[in-house]
């Protein structure tokens, strides 16, 4: 499954600066070993464009040398109107199935989830599936998980159990 990937977006025209390597090395290490390096990977930062970049390329770059994993893109806007929708229509196994059976779930804005426990919790069980299968989590935030308001203390300690890494844009 990778319908929600733009294949524009891949690690090889991601326009690296020396305010962007060390964020690009992680997701290259992420994207070449899947499960097995720096789970989750939260990428955090102000450049909106280049973190959307970077998340799309990793789940290219996995399809490329794995091209049979199941590989989810999501907004956490996008996740929270399907996590409501499934509950009032009583789809929740499918919800759950939908965002937890995947071998890698690249979820961008996790701020989005602020003030919202419940959306919140769910998306916690969600990272804890996913890492007892040993798929890749990627998160991205336009703040480190520290500074994330009204979040859960649990859910904040698993976003930073992997590796956190800033991507700046230039000034």
């Amino acid at each position: 499954m990778n319908e929600t990937l733009n294949s524009q977006y891949t690690l090889e025209n991601f326009v690296k600066t020396k305010y962007n390597q060390m964020t690009y090395a992680a997701a290259r290490g992420v994207a070449r070993s899947p499960g097995r390096l720096h789970n989750p990977l939260f990428i955090y930062g102000d450049a909106k464009q280049e973190k959307t970049h970077l998340l799309h390329a990793i789940g290219n770059e996995i399809l490329k040398n794995f091209p049979d994993q199941k590989i989810l893109y999501v907004t956490a806007e996008t996740f929270v109107n399907e996590l409501i929708r499934s509950v009032r229509d009583n789809t929740m196994e499918e919800f759950r199935r939908k965002y937890r059976e995947v071998d890698a779930l690249l979820f961008e804005d996790i701020q989005f989830l602020a003030g919202k426990p419940g959306n919140q919790e769910e998306f916690y069980n969600t990272c804890l599936s996913i890492f007892n299968a040993q798929s890749v989590l990627v998160v991205s935030s336009d703040c480190h998980p520290d500074n994330l308001p009204d979040f859960s203390a649990e859910l904040r300690l698993l976003l930073t159990v992997g590796i956190t890494t800033q991507c700046l844009s230039p000034k």
